[in-house]
C-alpha cells in the first residue's frame, strides 16, 4: 500500500527538482512527476491553460495537459506529468519559498 502524503508533504519532497517560470506575469513553480487528482475547473483541458490560468484567481494551478485546477488538496505523485502551480496562491500553503 502506497503511503499518503499531505499536499506540502509531497510538493517538500519534490522541491529540489522543481524549477520556476513566468507566464504573462505570473510566476509558477514547475514540479515534475507530480499532478492534482480532480478539483478541474471548467471539466476539460484548455489548450492555453497557463494564459488563462494566469489571469483567473480561482485558477492555482495547471498540469502540462491543460487541466486547470481549483486546489491543491490531492496532490499525486505521478511519474511523467509535470504541474505548474502558481507561485504566489493564497490556497497554497505548501508553497515552497
Amino acid at each position: 500500500m502506497q503511503e499518503v502524503l499531505k499536499p506540502e508533504e509531497v510538493m517538500e519532497e519534490t522541491r529540489a527538482g522543481s524549477s520556476t517560470r513566468t507566464i504573462n506575469g505570473t510566476e509558477y513553480i514547475v514540479y515534475k512527476d507530480l499532478d492534482v487528482a480532480g478539483s478541474d475547473i471548467k471539466g476539460y483541458p484548455t489548450v492555453d491553460a497557463l494564459s488563462v490560468c494566469s489571469e483567473m484567481e480561482a485558477c492555482v494551478a495547471t498540469n502540462h495537459f491543460g487541466w486547470m485546477k481549483s486546489s491543491l488538496s490531492h496532490v499525486k505523485v505521478m511519474k511523467g506529468m509535470y504541474l505548474y502551480v502558481k507561485k504566489n496562491s493564497d490556497t497554497l500553503r505548501a508553497n515552497p519559498k
